[in-house]
């Protein structure tokens, strides 16, 4: 692990002034794990198996790339969200200037795929139907609040509220 850790920050450290856009492509939302601002998107993952907790994600990955994200796009993509009981589709522009998107296919009418276009290193993300139930085309829109509100995030229990 130590040494894809160290090869990671090489690489992102080496992103030199010419590089204007910066993607990171995992089948996994690592960057959901054990945060609370995503927790609404890890309940809906497709399988919560192999996700872990790890240490080295928040205290180590996240700070290079928020340092990245300075003077760079910095796109974190993932997929695992394409199932029947979740959205197949998350856009979350941080505040630090990390955006994350998630997608996935799972045999549903709401399969999305993403077209990510560069032209002249400005970037345009579209997501392109593959199903007929519900339309996804303003990518933007599926943020935390989206999320949290489809979701009725956080879940309250009805008796927390009687003293």
């Amino acid at each position: 692990m130590d040494e894809q850790l160290n090869y990671f920050i090489k690489v992102i450290k080496e992103a030199d002034e010419t590089i204007k856009n910066v993607f990171i492509f995992s089948h996994k939302l690592l960057w959901t794990v054990k945060t609370s601002k995503y927790q609404v998107v890890y309940k809906h993952l497709n399988s919560q198996n192999g996700y872990q907790y790890d240490s080295n994600f928040l205290g180590c990955i996240i700070p290079v790339l928020n340092d990245l994200a300075k003077d760079k796009n910095v796109f974190w993509i993932s997929g695992d969200i394409g199932c029947s009981w979740s959205l197949p589709l998350f856009y979350d522009k941080d505040s630090s200037g990390i955006t994350f998107i998630a997608t996935g296919l799972g045999d549903t009418g709401n399969d999305i795929i993403l077209d990510v276009n560069i032209n002249h290193g400005n970037i345009k993300i579209q997501s392109l139907s593959l199903g007929h139930d519900m339309d996804f085309n303003d990518i933007e829109k599926y943020n935390l609040e989206y999320w949290e509100n489809y979701f009725h995030y956080p879940f309250q229990n009805p008796f927390s509220l009687i003293n």
